[in-house]
């Protein structure tokens, strides 16, 4: 299997594992969540959460991104999860 067939698929079982939640996140922090996981890394993206969200948006965010870092997505699939994720959570997908 090629590396972006076996990427999209780790993709796919790490949307599954978000699966539905309901919760309403703000799309500015969405987007400067994956700004910083591009630019920085899981790390860097996991420190910006827990300094500049609430607790329900902090563990929500930090839940996805542990799956997408267990699944082993680049921080560019990640980010795209990210990106995605009011649309994931809702069922929308």
């Amino acid at each position: 299997m090629e590396k972006m067939d076996l990427s999209r698929e780790r993709m796919g079982e790490a949307i599954e594992k978000i699966g539905i939640t309901n919760i309403r996140l703000d799309e500015s922090l969405l987007a400067d969540v994956r700004n910083t996981l591009i630019e920085k890394g899981y790390e860097a993206a996991e420190l910006f959460v827990a300094q500049s969200t609430a607790s329900t948006e902090r563990d929500e965010i930090h839940r996805v991104l542990k799956i997408c870092e267990q699944q082993k997505l680049s921080c560019d699939l990640a980010a795209e999860v990210i990106k995605n994720l009011g649309m994931i959570e809702s069922n929308a997908w």
